[in-house]
């Protein structure tokens, strides 16, 4: 960054636009000395970070210049960024009970807060409560930034007004209030600290020109010094007197704050490190705060090295581990509930989403910070607010995601997805994703671009980002979107015109107190999620072995076949959680968009179902009939499409399933009801257990054959006829369910995407061609002919 700055400043410097080395190198000077900025918790890499800027910068007729005011020491997360915060006062939450705190303590301190803010409340007046009295350092920080440092004496002299700026910083209201703020979420909470522990008490006496209680004003200082409490303004306030930093460039840690025990232990104790699971390593942390942990586990190697419990370096580090713990939890705890991530401050909080929230804040409205960060920071649900934020407020202007950290930095085996994240003011955002190197970002078909409307097209419910392969990919999901809307809508007001409901109906690890291991009266088979699927509910049967397998084709034809389950359950626990209907539908939570089949949808006879299959009720369909549009919808290969540039991981949780693009009823004409149900009956009703769905669909009739024994690819065929069905519900040309099909069949086979490869790759083995591209697209060319 300082060398394109430096390039750019010699190039206007120069008369003729042709700047010469010593014109370079004496710009670069200037823009390490201006324009470069730092942070970081680690006193070392602040001092190679300066280093490296001298020896970068390094011009023989001048003294390296001055840079302790732009590169800082501290903590990047743990300060006050924007002071509004104070306004508000301290947080009852600061006063939280962790490891080490005395109970009786924290109730304490936190009644005595909440008494402060109920009376601040009642007397808080704009005059009296004005941060802007506090003393504002950006002249003085402006002031020093023009000093020259071009000689030694103007070193110097620049050295001692920083010294001197410090102090009154240091001093000032608004910094004692910060960090009165901080410690109060930092400071031990024990009888012997409980008169210096800040509360909302002190901070009103501090932003109203008054001086704390001096144990509060030490134990805070302390507190803060230690902790290394960064408050970017107040370090930095020429900057934010600027609206914030022109450019960021970051590659934060992506670490968990909350203490990882393994990690803590593994270079420490292995003995605790080792433990098998939380409950022993929870024994083992008990004993080591005896001082018995190697008499516990190895008293032999104890006798033989002559040792006697209480063994004193397990303590110590036992004491150690508590520090730890404690600061982890502080940290987290701030996180949550300082106020200052409002976006990224839930769940189990990573740091690299504390600083990505950090970047947007820091940066000023006309600037552009760029980072490395997980994908997930646009996929996963503890950040989806700042996605959100960021993607609808038009400041995302570039995302490049890359397959796995490992394929670009090879010191690492991690195989997690990472992105170059852009914020900055932009229309549209450029996207790109799966990228397997750097050069992939150069091909123009996986780039592609969304505006804030049409990611609220696509996930209206999370605004989270879907994750396209290609530009193809991302235009024609678009078109789906715009054909159909989303299956439930967030309100308010809630848009479901399916009248959709979702039920966890038993669960197995929660639930398996119903569960018995044989059939008796009055209990049903319970069906799990590998047992079904799409149009098939005897996918999968329990040998005598204890091994669920395929169902065979034989026993599929036999229409009084049923599935065996490994477990039955008290028909009361069924009857109690489901709907009047004879039957059920579901899908499988477990998928992948690598799979054959991602959205796996079935019917299933009135039976315990377990919570990997959860069951989706239509409560304002219609009629029954309408019900099997649904089902057929789900199971297109349309919507199948979808599903794949959208679901990340192993889960297609209802979150997924709310925001797909599904018909709604009043989609249908007559002929649609009398093409499609016919076809999803035959498909489903192979067994007489299904008899109450197949009435309600209208059939009196006996199951259809699985196999009539004369037509080989019968469900096959019909199944292609509805894939060509609801593409053409979905408004689709010919060219672009050939697409949906095969990528390659349509943009050539070096084309940046795929679909159903493994489907292909599978029906190519067994049929030698890939059937369904053949079957749909026949079944297609069938429908135009008869509707031309």
């Amino acid at each position: 960054a300082a060398r394109r700055l430096a390039e750019e400043v010699a190039r206007l410097s120069a008369t003729d636009g042709n700047p010469l080395p010593a014109d370079y190198r004496h710009a670069l000077r200037d823009v390490v000395a201006h324009c470069i900025y730092g942070v970081d918790k680690n006193p070392l890499a602040v001092e190679l970070a300066r280093t490296a800027l001298w020896l970068e910068a390094y011009t023989p007729d001048r003294p390296l210049t001055f840079l302790d005011h732009h590169l800082r020491c501290g903590d990047a997360l743990l300060g006050i960024l924007d002071p509004v915060i104070l306004e508000a006062g301290i947080p009852d939450k600061a006063f939280n009970a962790l490891s080490g705190d005395d109970k009786a303590v924290v109730t304490a301190l936190r009644k005595a807060n909440r008494d402060a803010l109920k009376a601040i409340e009642k007397a808080k007046t704009r005059a009296a409560f004005n941060l802007a009295l506090g003393f504002d350092a950006a002249p003085e920080a402006a002031a020093l930034d023009a000093l020259p440092d071009d000689t030694l004496a103007a070193l110097e002299a620049k050295r001692a007004a920083f010294v001197e700026a410090e102090a009154k910083s240091a001093a000032s209201r608004a910094r004692l209030a910060a960090d009165l703020f901080v410690a109060a979420f930092v400071l031990p909470k024990t009888p012997q600290t409980l008169a210096s522990v800040p509360t909302t008490q002190d901070l009103w006496l501090v932003l109203n020109g008054r001086v704390p209680r001096p144990a509060v004003a030490a134990a805070t200082a302390r507190a803060t010094q230690t902790a290394q409490a960064f408050h970017w303004w107040q370090a930095f306030p020429q900057v934010r007197a600027k609206g914030g930093f022109d450019v960021l460039l970051g590659n934060p840690p992506w670490e968990r704050i909350k203490l990882q025990e393994e990690e803590f232990f593994a270079s420490r104790s292995p003995l605790i490190a080792e433990a098998l699971h939380k409950a022993e390593r929870g024994r083992r942390i008990e004993l080591l705060r005896e001082g018995m942990l190697l008499h516990a586990l190895y008293p032999e190697v104890e006798a033989a090295q002559g040792m006697m419990p209480p063994n004193v370096a397990e303590q110590a580090l036992q004491a150690d581990f508590l520090v730890a713990r404690r600061i982890a939890e502080a940290a987290s705890l701030f996180a949550h509930d300082s106020g200052r991530y409002s976006l990224t401050g839930f769940g189990d909080v990573n740091t690299y989403a504390l600083f990505a929230e950090t970047f947007a804040q820091l940066v000023s409205g006309e600037g552009r910070a760029g980072f490395i960060v997980r994908t997930g920071i646009a996929t996963d649900d503890s950040t989806k607010a700042y996605f959100a934020d960021v993607a609808q407020s038009g400041r995302l202007a570039g995302m490049k995601g890359f397959w796995e950290i490992r394929r670009i930095f090879p010191g690492t085996d991690s195989r997690d997805e990472f992105c170059l994240l852009t914020i900055g003011v932009a229309p549209v955002a450029e996207l790109a994703f799966h990228a397997k190197g750097v050069g992939d970002l150069l091909d123009t078909r996986r780039r592609f671009t969304l505006t804030p409307d049409e990611f609220r097209l696509i996930n209206p419910n999370t605004l989270t980002c879907p994750v396209f392969r290609s530009e193809r990919d991302a235009e024609l999901t678009k078109k789906l979107y715009l054909a159909a809307r989303v299956l439930v809508a967030d309100g308010p007001p809630e848009r479901n015109p399916w009248g959709i409901s979702f039920m966890r109906q038993l669960d197995m690890a929660n639930d398996s107190g119903l569960f018995r291991d044989t059939p008796a009266p009055g209990r049903q088979p319970l069906y799990e999620a590998k047992m079904i699927h799409q149009f098939d509910h005897r996918w999968a049967t329990y040998g005598s072995n204890g091994a669920c397998g395929d169902v065979a084709v034989d026993a599929k034809n036999d229409p009084n076949f049923r599935v065996t389950p490994r477990y039955w359950v008290d028909a009361t626990a069924v009857e109690s959680r489901l709907a009047a209907r004879g039957w059920s539908r579901g899908w499988r939570d477990i998928c992948r968009a690598t799979d054959e089949r991602t959205v796996i949808a079935s019917v299933v006879p009135r039976v315990g179902v377990g919570h990997k299959m959860p069951l989706i009720f239509c409560n304002a369909a219609p009629s029954v009939q309408h019900v099997a549009l649904l089902y057929a919808n789900l199971n297109s290969l349309t919507l199948d499409f979808v599903a794949r540039q959208k679901v990340g991981g192993t889960s297609l949780t209802y979150f997924y399933l709310k925001q797909f693009p599904i018909l709604p009823p009043d989609r249908y004409s007559e002929a649609d009801l009398a093409f499609i149900i016919p076809r999803v009956l035959e498909l489903t009703y192979t067994a007489h257990d299904l008899q109450p769905w197949a009435a309600d669909l209208g059939h009196a009739g006996p199951p259809f054959a699985w196999s009539d024994g004369q037509c080989a690819d019968r469900r096959a065929r019909l199944r292609a006829e509805l894939d060509a069905c609801y593409a053409r519900l979905y408004g689709l040309t010919r060219d672009e369910l050939r697409y949906i099909l095969d990528p390659a069949d349509v943009m050539g086979a070096d084309y940046p995407s795929e679909t159903f490869r493994v489907l292909k790759n599978n029906e190519t083995r067994q049929f030698g061609e890939y059937r369904t591209r053949r079957l749909v697209l026949e079944a297609w060319d069938a429908l135009t002919a008869t509707t031309t």
